[in-house]
């Protein structure tokens, strides 16, 4: 396993945007499939992130 998938994607992303056999019309992007929740997602935009946070509840 990886320690952060998170990390790990983007920095598969920059490996890919930088080859020489890659050009430049390509668009490269990651995702990042949750088993929890069954749904893909971007890098660091983990859900535990924004939701029960001490400000997100302080905000009501």
């Amino acid at each position: 396993m990886f320690a952060d998938v998170d990390a790990t994607a983007l920095r598969q992303v920059e490996l890919l945007r930088h080859h020489s056999l890659i050009l430049a019309p390509v668009t490269i992007h990651a995702d990042v499939y949750e088993v929890e929740s069954g749904r893909l997602r971007l890098p660091d935009q983990r859900l535990s992130d924004r939701v029960n946070t001490r400000e997100a509840m302080a905000r009501g």
